[in-house]
């Protein structure tokens, strides 16, 4: 990690990740992935401007490039700082899409990503104002138990706080 990080390999892997070509997508999202996973280097992949290219990549109809993305939001979104990032760069219409997605890894760190991004009360009306709390509910209905835990804390988050998701919630069937 550090020969990539000292050498401003997170810059150019941010930039392969904005490329128009295909096979780089994956590789790139999975380096950036694989480098989330360090506390500093969360918060460098952001600020070097990461979130763009990686929320763009969200709506490939590749599987692969899915899980990628997919699990490096979910590690980026392990970071405080990151989480008010994450939601302001577009990425929570995509991805309350990608928790219904077939492919049970891909549904399971959406969901992940965003029960992180639910912990942080200022995100939880952006969440609920996308349209999440009907997805939260089927997607508790999957029949993989990891897609079922994450949607469940993703739920806990939204209701954890004084307001009205709670009642959404019980209205939509949750």
């Amino acid at each position: 990690h550090h020969i990539i990080t000292d050498h401003g390999g997170r810059l150019a892997l941010v930039t392969l990740a904005g490329s128009v070509d295909q096979d780089v997508h994956q590789q790139a999202a999975a380096a950036l992935r694989g480098l989330a996973v360090t506390h500093e280097n969360k918060m460098k992949i952001v600020q070097e401007g990461a979130l763009t290219p990686l929320a763009h990549l969200l709506t490939s109809e590749d599987v692969e490039i899915l899980r990628e993305v997919a699990a490096c939001f979910c590690n980026l979104s392990l970071s405080d700082e990151n989480k008010f990032e994450i939601v302001k760069c577009g990425a929570v219409t995509v991805m309350i899409s990608l928790t219904q997605s077939a492919d049970m890894v891909v549904a399971s760190q959406a969901a992940a990503t965003l029960a992180n991004l639910a912990e942080v009360k200022a995100n939880q009306d952006t969440i609920s104002d996308e349209g999440a709390i009907r997805p939260i509910i089927t997607v508790m209905r999957s029949k993989d138990i990891e897609v079922q835990r994450e949607a469940g804390r993703w739920l806990a988050n939204l209701c954890a706080s004084d307001s009205a998701f709670t009642a959404s919630i019980i209205g939509g069937g949750g």
